[in-house]
């Protein structure tokens, strides 16, 4: 058991994005569950990849190059997130992350193949 939850806890952000799925919140709510949760995951994995000199200067200014777009696609994510679209956001996530499990596991099949 504490293998495969280990194992679920570095996959990051799809497993996260389910299990608020799962939960009864609202879109909005929803979505700044998983911003907040990637910010702190990002932040103390920052802090203790650098603590222990993983984190470099040249890493540092990869995530400086890099930033940018994490903002760009916040930024843009505010602007989409239409109200009127609320009760279709539960299905279209469940549906984009099934998508993506399964272009994964094809992927895997024909890269071992």
């Amino acid at each position: 058991t504490a293998g495969v939850v280990t194992g679920l806890a570095h996959v990051g952000g799809m497993i996260i994005a389910l299990f608020v799925l799962a939960q009864k919140l609202t879109p909005s709510a929803s979505r700044a569950t998983v911003v907040l949760f990637l910010f702190g995951g990002t932040l103390t994995t920052g802090i203790s990849l650098f603590a222990f000199d993983i984190f470099t200067a040249q890493s540092l200014w990869r995530s400086l190059v890099l930033a940018p777009a994490v903002i760009l696609g916040v930024m843009l994510g505010s602007l989409l997130f239409n109200p009127a679209l609320q009760p279709h956001y539960r299905k279209f996530c469940l549906t984009l992350l099934i998508g993506i499990a399964l272009a994964s596991l094809a992927g895997s099949l024909f890269a071992h193949a």
